[in-house]
């Protein structure tokens, strides 16, 4: 019989005395040390996230931050001690996560260098949530397991506020960690991506309760009592591990006979404007003429050309001659001139042969805008200081549009769109019905067969963030039950199933001596695959969220408080 070790044990194992070196050293530190070391372990937490998902060295960075709550809890100002390691953590974890909000201001440096300040805001103003949530939760502070729950579902509470909190910023959840298309992001279709991350940051914080050193805190409980957290978490993930499994392998990919172009010139944004006769000679030479076999629909990234494309006559008809019977699916900007002073939205357009006399057969405003991207809040000001938006085509900034809504075309299936930072948003499209339902019946909307993404992913630079673009994106599809295609401008353009698979992807750029130096240009043709019954969070939304929240707080009741 095999002889089980334990928690006691794991400590000796790995070392009893380093531990509580280590712990001690830790517990202990003060003023800017302290805010070092957390800014560090915050900062390296980063290796987390895609495409690394090197998830054990976000647990390590929160055990590191517990034992230095451990320390200021026994201070002379716990809440001050408390709100100074946790805003430096914080600004470690978003300082490095959202460096990529820095390349923004340099793709026209003449015009937004300035600014570019600015990127710091960001990063400053979420730590402060993190710390002000901490400060608040040390009134609470124990010495037993109990601890590591409370600070999960604190900085759970903190992850909420900044992904709701003016129009919220919900970039790199905690449930992130998990790649989208695994098993373990399966259970985002059961309580969407906000409860898998409630789930791993109680799970993440566990480590540091198993591995306390101190040996004075194990009247109630003991050894096990520390591990209590530890084994719960194992449990549940590795239930949600194999339900995942199970539903991934009852599942094999199925594809539609709908069949889609995706195309992007992979013009660098800051050349768009200056050969903007080029980007649309390459978009009309990808998409090509219409011949016998060909995809029925072609799709543009956001943006993708530099014109008021609807309402352009010229261009639109170098756009549309060559479609046939395909449609079009382009994101443009679109300027209401009939309002005093004029609107400015960003917009995706569904488009046919006839555009130019009949004009879009749908037409979707984008609901979230980028603060300063698209969006400058406070306009009247920031005008008076020279703060415009990003956009070339709307210095001003957009204007938001309503949310979502199914878009239906002749000749293609129903979708929902998302423009680009919308695909950071879990429950920002309209809630699913069972497809029992009849629509004509119940007079209800159509029903979505697939998501449409579209982005501009130039802005981010040539590091990691078009990569975790587009693991949001599959997240939507597993949240939804709904496929999803994606065309990003210099960014991961491809297909993804119903369960965050990609099923095709937009790999090496065209080589054609007509491309610019520098462009990269892709190039997919690909089916769409099925979509499946509504997963309980796009019907309920995030009802399980809520509840599996209260489940995680009274558990943390029964736990040991010293």
């Amino acid at each position: 019989m095999t002889e089980t070790k334990s928690p006691g044990d794991l400590r000796q194992l790995v070392g009893e005395g380093a531990i509580t070196a280590f712990y001690n050293r830790i517990r202990d530190l003060t003023g800017w040390r302290a805010g070092l070391v957390a800014f560090g372990a915050g900062a390296l937490s980063n290796l987390s996230f895609a495409p690394t998902y090197l998830w054990p060295v976000f647990s390590c960075g929160l055990m590191i931050l517990v034992w230095m709550l451990d320390g200021t809890a026994r201070g002379r100002h716990p809440r001050r001690g408390a709100f100074w390691r946790a805003f430096c953590f914080a600004l470690g974890l978003f300082g490095v996560g959202f460096h990529w909000v820095a390349f923004a201001f340099l793709v026209n440096p003449g015009t937004h260098l300035a600014f570019i300040w600015m990127a710091a805001l960001l990063p400053i103003g979420l730590a402060l949530i993190w710390g002000g949530v901490v400060r608040v939760m040390i009134n609470w502070w124990n010495e037993g397991p109990g601890r590591v729950v409370l600070l999960g579902i604190s900085l759970f509470i903190a992850e909420w506020i900044r992904g709701h909190l003016f129009g919220g910023f919900p970039w790199n959840l905690p449930g992130m960690v998990w790649a989208p298309g695994g098993a373990i992001s399966q259970s985002a279709s059961l309580f969407g991506i906000y409860g898998l991350s409630l789930l791993t940051l109680v799970a993440f914080c566990g480590p540091a309760a198993l591995l306390d050193p101190r040996s004075n805190i194990t009247a109630k409980g003991g050894a096990m009592g520390r591990a209590i957290p530890v084994v719960a978490s194992a449990l549940i993930f590795g239930m949600l591990w194999g339900w995942g499994a199970q539903r991934l392998g009852d599942s094999p990919v199925e594809l539609t006979e709908s069949r889609v172009r995706l195309v992007d010139v992979g013009a660098p944004q800051a050349e768009k404007f200056e050969k903007h006769g080029m980007v649309l000679r390459r978009y009309r030479e990808l998409t090509g003429s219409e011949h016998p076999g060909d995809p029925s629909l072609v799709i543009w990234p956001e943006g993708a050309l530099p014109y008021l494309l609807l309402q352009d006559p010229a261009a639109l008809d170098l756009v549309t001659e060559r479609l046939g019977n395909r449609k079009l699916i382009a994101g443009t900007v679109f300027e209401d001139r009939q309002l005093i002073p004029k609107k400015a939205y960003n917009a995706l357009a569904v488009l046919d042969s006839q555009a130019v006399v009949r004009g879009a057969e749908q037409i979707y405003y984008k609901h979230r805008l980028v603060p300063f991207g698209e969006l400058v809040p406070f306009r009247n000001v920031a005008a008076m200081i020279g703060i415009g938006a990003l956009q070339q085509l709307a210095t001003d900034g957009f204007y938001s549009g309503p949310k979502p809504t199914t878009l239906s075309a002749n000749g293609m299936p129903d979708f929902l769109p998302l423009i680009c930072y919308e695909a950071l948003f879990p429950g920002l499209l309209p809630r699913r019905r069972l497809e029992m339902q009849d629509d004509a019946d119940f007079g209800l909307d159509p029903q979505p067969k697939w998501l449409v993404n579209i982005s501009i992913d130039a802005w981010f630079g040539p590091l990691w963030a078009p990569y975790q673009h587009m693991e949001h994106a599959r997240y939507r599809a597993i949240e939804e039950g709904l496929p999803m295609v994606r065309v990003a401008s210099r960014g991961k353009s491809g297909v993804i199933d119903a369960h965050g698979r990609i099923t095709a992807l937009a790999t090496a750029p065209i080589d054609d001596p007509a491309n610019p130096p520098g462009w990269k240009p892709r190039l997919l043709d690909a089916q769409i695959p099925a979509s499946i019954q509504p997963t309980v969070y796009g019907r309920w939304r995030d009802l399980w969220v809520w509840l599996c929240l209260i489940g995680v707080f009274l558990g943390m009741l029964v736990l040991p408080r010293d």
